[in-house]
C-alpha cells in the first residue's frame, strides 16, 4: 500500500481560475481610492467664497439707480433758529451745544449714470471727463516710511508710465508720490475734467462681479485746474474687474450770499443750512466736536498763548434740516476785498458743517454759496487693478488669496480684514480677557483662510468656521467628516508641494 504525503491546502498554489478575482478586487479598490481622493481634492472646501458670485448689496443697487431730477423735492423747511447754548468753564474752554435733526439725508440733485470703459471720454454738458492715470504703491506694515512714497503710475491703457512722462505731466515731485498707511495697497485715480465749472462729490470702488464695495472711504485733492486726485485703499489683492464710481456735479451754478451772522441760512433743494454759531476761537484752531442722537457740540480751547496770539482763528457752525445726501455746493468766505480767507480746518458730517477760518469773524464780510445743478455718476469699468501679486492673478476662491505681509494690532482689525477680503459676514466673537501679548499679530505669505484660522486660535474659539453656501456667510460650527478628511488631505498636499 502506497503512502502519500499530506498537502497543506493553505500553502498550495491557488487554482488559476481564482487569480483573476483577486486582481479585479485590487483594481476596484484602486479605482475607489482614486475616486475618493479625486472627490476630496475637487469638492468645494469648507471655506469657500466664490470670487464671481453676486452678493446682495442694496447700496450698489441704489448707486446704479439714482433718483431722477423730477423725483427730487425742492421745498426746504422754513428758517427757524434752534436754541444754542454757549458756556465757558474755568479753564476758558468754550462749549457750543445745539439740537440736531435726524441724519436721514435727502436727495438734492438728480444724477445721470454714465458707464465708461478705460480710456474713454464722456461729455457732461460743457465738461469732458476721463480717467487720466492710475497710481499704485504698497509697503509692508511697520515700514518706517509710509508717506510721500514714489508711486508706480499707469496710463488708461494700463501700461506703466515712464519717469520722463510723469515729470512732463507732473513737474512737482510731490504730485508723483503717494501714502500707504494700511495693510492694503494704496491706489490713486487721477480724474481729468475740462471745459466748465465742476465739483467732485465722492467716490467708491466696487467688485464688478460681486457688487461688493471695496473701500471704507476716500481722500481727494485738486491738482491744478483740471485734475482731481482720488485716493482709495481697497480691500483687494486679486485680479478682478472693478468699477470706479465717481460722483461729480457741474453747472449751471447758482450763487447765493449770506452774512456771517447766526440765524442766516441758505437752501440746497429741499435742505436748509442755517448758521447757528459764528465766533472767534481762543484756542487758535484746536477745537473738537461730536454729537449724540439729539445734541451736537463743539468745544473751543482752552486758550492758547502760543497760537491764538499769533494766529487768530474763528469757527462757523452750520446746521442742516434735513442734511443733503451729497455735497453739491461749496462755500467761499470772503474778506472786504472779495478775497477767499484761508481755511483752518473743516469737518463735514451728517447734519453739521464746522468750518474753521484764519482770522476773526469780523474779517469775514460775505459768505458766498455756489450750488451746482446737474449731477453725474461716472462708472469707470476697469478690467483689473495693476500692481497686484502674480500668484493672485487667477483666483476662484477668495479664501485662497495670498498676501505678502500682514499685521493686526487689534482683534477687530483682523476680523474686519476677513470680512472685507472674503466679502462675507463673520460671527461676532467676544474679545474679553485676551491673554497679554495676543496682539499685535504678524503673518507672512498667508492666505485669507490661514488668517481666519489664526484669528480662531487667537480668540480661543473651540469649534471651526465654515461657509453657508446659500447665504454666503461665515458661520461657526462643526465640519462634517468629509470636510475634515479634505482638510487633512489638503494640508498634507501643501506640505509636499509647497505654497
Amino acid at each position: 500500500m502506497d503512502e502519500t504525503t499530506p498537502t497543506d491546502s493553505a500553502s498550495a498554489p491557488q487554482p488559476r481560475r481564482y487569480r483573476w478575482v483577486w486582481r479585479v478586487c485590487w483594481v476596484l479598490l484602486a479605482v475607489m481610492f482614486v475616486a475618493v481622493l479625486y472627490l476630496v481634492m475637487t469638492m468645494e472646501p469648507a471655506l469657500y467664497s466664490p470670487a464671481a458670485a453676486v452678493r446682495t448689496n442694496d447700496e450698489y443697487k441704489e448707486r446704479m439707480n439714482p433718483p431722477r431730477l423730477s423725483d427730487i423735492g425742492t421745498k426746504a423747511p422754513d428758517a427757524v433758529m434752534p436754541q444754542v447754548t454757549v458756556t465757558t468753564n474755568q479753564q476758558g474752554r468754550v462749549r457750543i451745544e445745539y439740537p440736531i435733526a435726524s441724519d436721514k439725508r435727502v436727495e438734492v440733485v438728480g444724477f445721470t449714470v454714465h458707464r465708461i470703459e478705460a480710456g474713454e471720454t464722456v461729455q457732461l454738458g460743457a465738461v469732458s471727463a476721463s480717467l487720466k492715470r492710475i497710481g499704485h504703491v504698497w509697503v509692508p506694515p511697520g515700514t518706517n516710511t509710509q508717506y510721500n512714497l514714489p508711486a508706480q503710475f499707469y496710463g488708461p491703457d494700463f501700461q506703466p508710465l515712464s519717469d520722463a512722462e510723469l515729470i512732463a505731466e507732473m513737474p512737482n515731485k510731490w504730485d508723483r508720490t503717494m501714502n500707504c498707511r494700511t495693510v492694503q495697497p494704496a491706489y490713486r485715480f487721477d480724474l481729468e475734467l475740462k471745459g466748465g465749472a465742476w465739483k467732485f462729490v465722492g467716490a467708491n470702488l466696487y467688485d464688478a462681479r460681486t457688487h461688493t464695495g471695496l473701500t471704507f472711504g476716500w481722500s481727494g485733492q485738486k491738482m491744478g485746474d483740471t485734475i482731481y486726485k482720488i485716493g482709495l485703499d481697497p480691500f483687494i489683492w486679486h485680479a478682478a474687474p472693478v468699477e470706479l464710481v465717481v460722483d461729480v456735479v457741474v453747472g449751471p451754478v447758482e450763487v447765493e450770499e449770506i452774512r456771517p451772522l447766526a440765524g442766516e441760512s441758505f437752501t440746497v433743494g429741499a435742505s436748509r443750512y442755517q448758521l447757528v454759531y459764528a465766533g472767534d476761537d481762543p484756542s487758535g484752531g484746536l477745537y473738537s466736536h461730536g454729537n449724540d442722537s439729539k445734541t451736537g457740540y463743539v468745544e473751543l480751547g482752552p486758550p492758547s498763548t502760543t497760537n491764538s496770539a499769533k494766529k487768530p482763528t474763528c469757527v462757523l457752525i452750520f446746521h442742516a434740516t434735513p442734511p443733503a445726501a451729497q455735497s453739491v455746493f461749496h462755500i467761499d468766505y470772503l474778506d472786504a476785498e472779495g478775497k477767499e480767507i484761508d481755511s483752518a480746518g473743516t469737518s463735514w458730517s451728517g447734519a453739521q458743517i464746522i468750518q474753521g477760518k484764519k482770522g476773526t469773524v469780523a474779517d469775514i464780510k460775505t459768505i458766498r454759496v455756489h450750488k451746482y445743478g446737474r449731477g453725474h455718476r461716472l462708472v469707470f469699468r476697469l478690467p483689473y487693478l495693476p500692481g497686484l501679486p502674480p500668484e493672485n492673478q487667477h483666483v476662484d476662491n477668495l479664501f485662497e488669496v495670498r498676501v505678502p505681509v500682514l499685521r493686526f494690532d487689534r482683534d477687530y482689525q483682523q476680523a474686519e480684514y476677513i470680512r472685507r477680503m472674503t466679502q462675507m459676514s463673520l460671527p461676532y466673537i467676544s474679545r474679553q480677557n485676551l491673554p497679554p501679548g495676543t496682539y499685535p499679530r504678524w503673518l507672512t505669505n498667508a492666505t485669507v483662510a490661514e488668517v481666519l484660522e489664526d484669528y480662531r486660535q487667537a480668540m480661543g474659539v473651540t469649534n471651526y468656521f465654515y461657509v453657508d453656501r446659500e447665504k454666503l456667510t461665515i458661520e461657526k460650527g462643526d465640519r462634517d467628516w468629509l470636510q475634515q478628511v479634505q482638510e487633512k488631505v489638503m494640508k498634507t498636499w501643501k506640505k509636499l508641494t509647497g505654497p
